[in-house]
Parts: structure tokens; C-alpha cells; sequence
């Protein structure tokens, strides 16, 4: 029997697109602001002042240094399902995570 990979992922990506798009709604928590809540004004003058530093700042990362997880498929964006309390779910005793994806033929001006 001969596997069809390219079948397999399109209709992997198409399944877990789907699955999100049904599952949002259910698992989306509500926000409400409390009465009490301080209005902040953020000008260009006070986000000037912020000091950036390892505590507010995202770590370089090499792009020469990533693991390519498909090389059919671009994987980016990746977060666990989460219950309605913002904890990761677990479902049938494991834990779901959710990637964006796209086929690497498809983007603009790459050639595949």
C-alpha cells in the first residue's frame, strides 16, 4: 500500500482548521471589566519610555537553528487546546495542540 503524504497532510491541515473553527466558540472564555477598573491613556510619549530589556522582550531566534517539522508544509503559531479556566485540556488522556499551516507552494513569490 503506497501512502499518499500529500493527500494526508492537506486533509490533516483541513481537519484541524475545521476542529478549531467548531471548537472557538465553545471553549472561548468571557471577559468582563470590572466598574472599578482604571482607564489607562497610552500615548507614543509613554510607550517611548518603556526600557527594553530580558524581562519584556522576546529571545533572538536563528532561523538556521529551527527544526523544519514538514517539508511540505510552513508551521507556525502553535498553542495547546485549552479548557474554559485558560488551563491545556486533556482529551481521552492527551493534549491537543493547534498549529496554523500552510502548503510552502502557495506563498507568494517562493517557489516550491
Amino acid at each position: 500500500m503506497k501512502w499518499n503524504f500529500d493527500k494526508i497532510g492537506k486533509s490533516l491541515a483541513a481537519a484541524v482548521i475545521g476542529i478549531t473553527a467548531i471548537l472557538t466558540p465553545a471553549i472561548s472564555s468571557t471577559v468582563l471589566a470590572q466598574g472599578t477598573a482604571a482607564v489607562s491613556n497610552w500615548t507614543r510619549e509613554v510607550a517611548s519610555q518603556i526600557k527594553l530589556n530580558d524581562s519584556n522582550t522576546a529571545p533572538i531566534i536563528n532561523k538556521e537553528d529551527l527544526e523544519k517539522m514538514s517539508p511540505d508544509y510552513l508551521v507556525w503559531d502553535t498553542w495547546p487546546l485549552q479548557d474554559r479556566q485558560g488551563h491545556p485540556a486533556v482529551v481521552n488522556g492527551y493534549k491537543i495542540i493547534f498549529a496554523l499551516t500552510v502548503p510552502r507552494d502557495v506563498i507568494p513569490g517562493k517557489a516550491p
